[in-house]
């Protein structure tokens, strides 16, 4: 019979690992560890795992090929990668293999405890889909607005890209926000006028229990608008994260290269069931 475990967590820093095991402790996940990939996957084939955190950079194996052997064996369990390097190539990377998302080194409490609270939620929902057949329904009904193109460009499954009129770009959130980040208390912008760079701190989401949730810009742009909706009623990035819960608008920079990092969906959006799909246990 298999052991069950909440999470494994891959990294060869004793530090890193106690400081991570103890967030994580403390709020009731039931925790395992392996200090190298060699030894993460002959756990994987002995035990039950609801979520890994990973390390990118491990001896021999790196987080990327983490991801690319379990999506071949366990494809329903969320990865998030740690990383203390630089971040836009590393998201990129990270995403295209098909991470849930990444925390940059050092990180702080709420924003370890974000991450994998959403993640966890994530698990959850992609397991009954998938147990029980449901017909999975996308958050993503209606264009934004009325006026995009039908065409989002992702970062994974975790933001999004509607290139509108006039070159204007509006940034939202993926399949990986809504419906798992609890009630959310506040979202904090970058300021009007600055720049945003692809793969790095788009918006800051305050959630459920004060956990930080951060989102990775999909484009890089100057901000010349913000939705003011959202600081009325910030829970329209869980209902309407396509619609009126959109996030911010930007000029892109670097449009045409930016967009080869990115995965093109109609307008039914990114299907999270496709990445999950059964597999023999």
């Amino acid at each position: 019979m298999r052991n069950q475990f909440d999470i494994l967590i891959i990294e060869d820093e004793p530090v890193i690992v106690n400081v991570t095991r103890k967030v994580l402790l403390r709020e009731g996940f039931r925790i395992d560890e392996a200090f190298d990939a060699e030894d993460a996957l002959k756990k994987l084939q002995i035990n039950n795992y609801k979520l890994i955190l990973t390390d990118l950079m491990l001896p021999r194996i790196s987080g990327i090929d983490i991801i690319e052997k379990v999506q071949q064996t366990n494809p329903e369990i969320p990865i998030i990668i740690m990383t203390g390097y630089a971040m836009f190539e590393n998201a990129m990377k990270c995403f295209k293999a098909g991470a849930f998302d990444f925390i940059p080194k050092p990180f702080d409490i709420d924003e370890l405890s974000g991450v994998v609270y959403r993640a966890m939620r994530h698990a959850e929902l992609m397991r009954e889909i998938i147990l029980h057949e449901k017909q999975f329904q996308p958050v993503n009904e209606g264009r934004l607005g009325g006026y995009g193109t039908g065409k989002y460009y992702y970062l994974g499954l975790h933001s999004w890209a509607d290139i509108v009129q006039d070159g204007v770009t509006v940034l939202g959130l993926g399949e990986t926000f809504p419906a798992r980040m609890g009630e959310i208390q506040r979202v904090e912008f970058p300021a009007l006028n600055t720049f945003i760079w692809q793969g790095n701190l788009c918006v800051k989401i305050i959630a459920h229990k004060h956990l930080v949730h951060s989102v990775w810009a999909p484009l890089s742009g100057k901000v010349v608008e913000i939705n003011h909706e959202l600081e009325k009623n910030p829970n329209l990035m869980n209902t309407e994260p396509y619609q009126n819960g959109w996030l911010i608008k930007i000029i892109p920079t670097n449009l045409e290269s930016e967009l080869e990092n990115l995965i093109l969906h109609g307008f039914e959006g990114a299907n999270p069931k496709n990445y999950y799909k059964k597999t023999p246990r």
